[in-house]
C-alpha cells in the first residue's frame, strides 16, 4: 500500500465531501468512486473520522499553500492587499463553481477545527504565520512613511484576515452578488484608511 493509493483515497473523498456533504458520504461510497478496495482504504484509514481528519487537513493545506510561500519581506501592504485580492478571487471562483453544497463543506471545515485537535494546530499556526507576516510588512511599510506611525500592526494584520474570513464567508453563501468587488472595496478602503 503506497502514499499514493492514500493521497488517492483523501483527493476522492474530499470530492465527495464538497460534492454532496460530508454526512452523505460513507467509507463504502469512497471505495466505490476511488475503485479502491475495502482493505486498502481501512489499512489508511480504521474509520470515517480518519478519513475526514485527512481530507480537512488536506484542504486547509491546499487553501494555506499560497500564503506559506509568500516572501513577506519583500512585500509593501498594498501587495499583499492585491494579492489578497487576486486569490480570494480565485478562492470564491473555483470553491462555487465546482460544487453545489461548497457552503456547506465550508461551514463544517470551520467547525471542524474546534472538533479536532490536529486540524486546530495546523490552523493555528497558519493563521499566526500569516499574521506575523502581515504585521512585518506593516512595520516595514511604517518604517517608510507609507502606513500611519499610530496604526499598531497586530491590530491592523486581525482586521485583513478577518475581513477576508468574514467576506469569504459571506461570498461562499452567495449572500453578495459581486463578492469580487465588494472585497476590492473594502481593502481598497482599508488601506486608504491607513495610509498617509
Amino acid at each position: 500500500m503506497s502514499n499514493s493509493t492514500k493521497e488517492h483515497i483523501i483527493e476522492v473523498a474530499l470530492q465527495l465531501f464538497k460534492a454532496k456533504g460530508m454526512n452523505n458520504i460513507s467509507l463504502n461510497d469512497v471505495v466505490k468512486a476511488s475503485s479502491v478496495s475495502k482493505g486498502a482504504l481501512y489499512h489508511h484509514f480504521k474509520n470515517k473520522d480518519e478519513l475526514l481528519i485527512a481530507c480537512l487537513l488536506s484542504f486547509w493545506k491546499n487553501q494555506s499553500e499560497t500564503w506559506i510561500e509568500v516572501p513577506f519581506e519583500e512585500m509593501s501592504l498594498l501587495d499583499v492587499i492585491n494579492l489578497l485580492k487576486v486569490e480570494t478571487a480565485n478562492s470564491i471562483e473555483n470553491f462555487t463553481s465546482d460544487h453545489d453544497n461548497s457552503f456547506e463543506f465550508y461551514i463544517t471545515t470551520l467547525f471542524s477545527v474546534r472538533k479536532y485537535p490536529q486540524i486546530q494546530e495546523f490552523s493555528k499556526g497558519f493563521f499566526n504565520h500569516f499574521k506575523n507576516g502581515i504585521e512585518k510588512v506593516i512595520k516595514n511599510d511604517q518604517e517608510a512613511g507609507v502606513i500611519k506611525k499610530e496604526i499598531i500592526p497586530s491590530d491592523l494584520a486581525q482586521l485583513i484576515i478577518a475581513t477576508g474570513e468574514g467576506l469569504g464567508v459571506l461570498s461562499f453563501a452567495q449572500i453578495y452578488d459581486t463578492p469580487n468587488e465588494i472585497f476590492n472595496n473594502v481593502y481598497n478602503q482599508i488601506y486608504k484608511s491607513v495610509t498617509y
